[in-house]
């Protein structure tokens, strides 16, 4: 890539008609749209994005997503099963345009159960790659609830040990100010550069943090998911930052 010119950037949103935890999810109304809509509404305002497209193995999907004007790539139902990695389908992708089309430079993999992302963290993700050439990939964080190195395992007798025995541990809570800053990864999107995925990975191994706040960072996996979702938009809960400082 030229440091000169701006890559090609095509954002993908995996959609798939079956869920295991909600019937129909992805075209279920949340805050009177269906919930894939609030991801391309967001994708649509992507300042970096050269093309916008949805995967879907789903009739009803892919009607409703060409209703709103986007692109539609059908992939086999085999991808869509609740035991098949969504990675499954940008490795479909990406293979179906190295055949018919020239592959774009950087794919951005969306999730339709993330509907709280805004187009400022996407294009965040995009710069940090184009300003990065090291960089594999630049995805969505948040900050993680506790620190990992202090969780439990139940062992085979009922009894708990720490996963991680051989550092020291406190003997007591401590003050949730004196922890350390650990962040997970929340879904949202991964901005990745084609050739890391043509290596079967999303996102390689130089990873650049875009951090989410946790209000942003819903993935709506289950219905107390959908419930707390309509909280947070009809109580005005994502406009006002001074509720989450």
């Amino acid at each position: 890539m030229n440091n000169n010119t701006k890559p090609t950037v095509y954002g993908l949103i995996p959609a798939r008609g079956g869920s295991q935890g909600i019937k129909n999810k992805n075209l279920r109304n949340l805050g009177g749209i269906p919930l894939i809509y609030h991801i391309i509404n967001t994708a649509k305002t992507v300042t970096l994005f050269d093309s916008i497209i949805v995967s879907t193995e789903d009739d009803r999907i892919a009607q409703s997503v060409e209703e709103q004007g986007v692109r539609v790539l059908r992939h086999d139902q085999s991808l869509s099963t609740n035991s098949s990695p969504s990675f499954l389908v940008v490795k479909n992708f990406l293979k179906i345009f190295q055949k018919d089309e020239k592959p774009p430079e950087i794919i951005v993999t969306m999730r339709a159960t993330s509907p709280f992302c805004e187009p400022h963290y996407i294009d965040k993700a995009i710069n940090a790659l184009i300003n990065n050439q090291k960089a594999d990939s630049a995805i969505s964080v948040v900050k993680a609830p506790f620190e990992p190195i202090h969780a439990f395992k139940i062992n085979q007798d009922g009894s708990l040990n720490y996963i991680f025995s051989d550092i020291e541990h406190p003997k007591y809570p401590q003050q949730r100010q004196s922890h350390t800053h650990t962040y997970v990864r929340n879904g949202a999107f991964y901005a990745t550069r084609t050739d890391v995925i043509e290596n079967n990975s999303l996102w390689g191994t130089q990873i650049l943090p875009i951090v989410m706040p946790k209000e942003r960072s819903l993935n709506i996996n289950d219905e107390l998911d959908f419930i707390f979702a309509e909280f947070l938009l009809s109580n005005g809960y994502l406009n006002d930052q001074s509720k989450h400082k």
